[in-house]
């Protein structure tokens, strides 16, 4: 093959690949006359090298060995073998830690940490010829992955509240994790663990041991047994309970009946059962409840903060009751009052309450009132007071007591309205003319 001419040929590949080629220089003279020379140039090729395991891309578990095979053979096709293999891994920052020499290296632990990693293989021929084969690995945490969703950290909730979970988790290879082997528990201050759900969502949980501070953990569990855990922090506080002054309706369970009450701002009650009534004291703790009528028997309770509802049993645990509150019509204006004081004849009067929260009487008396749906409470300036309820719109029953502490009874009826309203007259003008009005 004539591949060039001349003195000097400068950087000639031989296009034929590897082998021996016997390369001639051919010179004639002026009279035709040939000399030749020759030379023998072996061209080889990099020796051939192939890592087998890991394969690229692999992940590797922290801490966990993993398996090096790799083959190399010359140009010629002769294997590469024992010393003339080596093995090294290089970090994200290109350091390189010498592994080992070899066509297999078993368990070996890539031990600089998380990250990514090249391994190399280099094999060397008898010519001192060099070829290379490389690798990318990652080293993974190979701890499950978990995360809590909802809620979000450090939230507050009243008592009683419902609270939704959701989380989810993967292994460290990116599998889901789910069912029974994600697991929902609670410490409440720091005191023992509490398992309260399995799966990746809990719905409506109301945490039953009252107010405080509960760590919220998910637990992961990857087939391996690997564990690891997510947490969040859910504060409870206390619902305070508002005051249950004002007006009830009372189901008892013993009788099967409906009565009617109105406790008032100043620890008294009016109570109303059909065609009787009467009156006592009651006490309120926070959320507990106890009202006791003049005959002694007492009714306990709770309040829940939630509903404004209560509910609980007489004394000695006997029957069960439940109440909420009602609405009324509003008391303004002006009601004929009928009372009597104990040892006392009957008297009357009119009661006007005005806008504002205060009153005048037919004696030009006057004083404040409170009143909260059926519930109304008045005041005088020297302490006698009445209170009790609206039965209807229009009829008003209760009791009262003197500043002297004489009690009594009494019942009002609103007074309807006789106010006519006089026909205003218009302006006469000139017809065609507009008012201010346009008519």
């Amino acid at each position: 093959v004539w591949f060039g001419s001349g003195t000097n040929i400068e950087g000639y590949v031989f296009g034929e690949g590897t082998g021996s080629y016997e390369v001639f220089l051919e010179a004639t003279d002026d009279d035709s006359r040939v000399g030749i020379v020759s030379m023998t140039v072996l061209a080889v090729a990099a020796p051939n090298v192939s890592i087998e395991s890991p394969a690229d891309g692999t992940l590797i578990a922290n801490g966990e060995g993993v398996d090096l095979s790799g083959s190399a053979t010359d140009w010629q096709g002769n294997p590469i073998t024992g010393t003339d293999l080596e093995w090294s891994y290089f970090d994200a920052n290109e350091n390189q830690t010498i592994i080992g020499t070899g066509e297999e290296i078993t368990g070996y632990i890539i031990g600089s940490g998380l990250g990514e990693y090249r391994i190399e293989l280099w094999a060397t021929d008898i010519d001192e010829f060099v070829g290379t084969d490389a690798v990318s690995v990652s080293v993974l945490d190979p701890a499950p992955v978990v995360f809590i969703d909802v809620p979000g950290d450090d939230i507050i909730v009243d008592d009683g509240t419902p609270v939704d979970f959701a989380g989810r988790a993967t292994d460290w290879l990116g599998n889901p994790i789910t069912g029974n082997q994600l697991r929902w528990k609670y410490e409440k201050n720091g005191g023992p663990r509490v398992w309260f759900g399995t799966g990746n969502d809990v719905d409506d949980y109301v945490f039953g041991e009252g107010p405080g501070s509960y760590e919220v953990f998910l637990e992961a569990t990857d087939d391996d047994n690997r564990l690891a855990v997510a947490s969040v922090t859910v504060r409870v506080e206390q619902l305070d309970c508002p005051s249950m002054a004002g007006s009830w309706s009372i189901n008892y369970a013993w009788g099967d009946g409906i009565f009617d009450i109105s406790f008032n701002p100043n620890g008294t009650f009016f109570f109303k059962e059909g065609g009787a009534s009467d009156t006592g004291t009651w006490i309120q703790d926070e959320c507990e409840i106890e009202w006791t009528f003049q005959n002694s028997v007492r009714y306990y309770g709770t309040m829940d903060p939630r509903t404004g509802t209560m509910e609980g049993s007489m004394q000695e645990g006997v029957g069960t009751w439940s109440g909420e509150r009602t609405t009324g019509p509003s008391i303004t204006g002006t009601w004929d009052l009928n009372y009597t004081w104990q040892g006392g004849l009957p008297g009357g009067t009119t009661i006007t309450f005005l806008r504002g929260g205060t009153f005048r009487d037919g004696s030009d008396f006057t004083g404040d009132y409170w009143r909260l749906g059926q519930a109304v409470m008045w005041t005088y300036e020297n302490g006698t007071y009445y209170y009790g309820m609206t039965v209807t719109d229009n009829d008003m029953l209760g009791a009262m007591e003197s500043w002297q502490g004489t009690p009594g009874v009494f019942d009002a009826t609103r007074q309807t309205s006789t106010r006519t309203r006089t026909p205003k007259l218009l302006t006469e003008r000139e017809p065609g003319v507009l008012g201010p009005d346009g008519d």
